[in-house]
């Protein structure tokens, strides 16, 4: 899988500020076709997909961050669209969970719609 890492600089929010953790762990929302990910590495949370369908968008929103709902472009690859870097949320403790809510639309037109809790 190519992972595609969304970006815009307005969508970088900062949750935290000291410290940050050191392993890598992924979380998915999948259907049979496709999935949307939350990668987290370093302190940081980053999103890819694949099989979702050509021209849709992806909702991204954090609970614990007010406003931060997002709209994301799916390529004609079916894969989340870069624009201008990484969508990120970065956290300055270690070992904090962030609750995520993702929505999106596999290449079949299946929904893909849940929660993603992810540790930093």
């Amino acid at each position: 899988m190519q992972n595609h890492v969304i970006s815009a600089a307005t969508a970088i929010i900062a949750l935290a500020v000291s410290g940050c953790g050191s392993s890598t762990t992924t979380e998915c929302l999948s259907s049979e076709v496709g999935e949307v990910c939350a990668v987290s590495a370093n302190g940081a949370i980053t999103f890819n997909g694949r099989g979702l369908e050509a021209g849709s968008q992806v909702s991204i929103s954090a609970a614990e961050v007010e406003g931060s709902s997002s709209m994301y472009e799916v390529d004609q690859d079916g894969m989340l669209m870069p624009e201008d870097g990484a969508l990120g949320f970065m956290s300055g403790f270690a070992d904090a969970d962030f609750n995520f809510t993702i929505s999106a639309i596999d290449k079949d037109g299946e929904v893909i719609d849940g929660k993603i809790v992810i540790s930093t």
